[in-house]
């Protein structure tokens, strides 16, 4: 009995390893390139009126291509708020927080 709880807790860490290696690796191992271009992000968050600056990044899943495989996040900045976003189409998440 012994011996199997050892067997199946080495089995758990090397299970739970492998996911966290997984999930932490980028799937086509690029480097993420930040931009500062407030065009692309006036585009998709029309509302937010006026941005003065803006740090950000976008990519796409893996292979995948098409309208909702792609994700961006990173901050902008207006002259009324700071704030910080994520937005990820396949799973329907968009996240803004304003920090001023």
């Amino acid at each position: 009995m012994k011996n199997y709880m050892i067997i199946c807790f080495c089995l758990i860490i090397v299970i739970a390893a492998t996911s966290i290696l997984v999930l932490t690796n980028h799937s086509n191992d690029k480097s993420i390139e930040y931009k500062t271009d407030i065009e692309p992000l006036v585009s998709r968050f029309p509302n937010i009126g006026e941005i003065n600056d803006s740090y950000w990044a976008a990519d796409t899943y893996g292979g995948d291509f098409g309208p909702t495989s792609y994700w961006m996040k990173g901050y902008i900045k207006s002259s009324h708020f700071v704030g910080e976003f994520h937005m990820d189409l396949r799973n329907g998440v968009l996240y803004f927080d304003v920090q001023k």
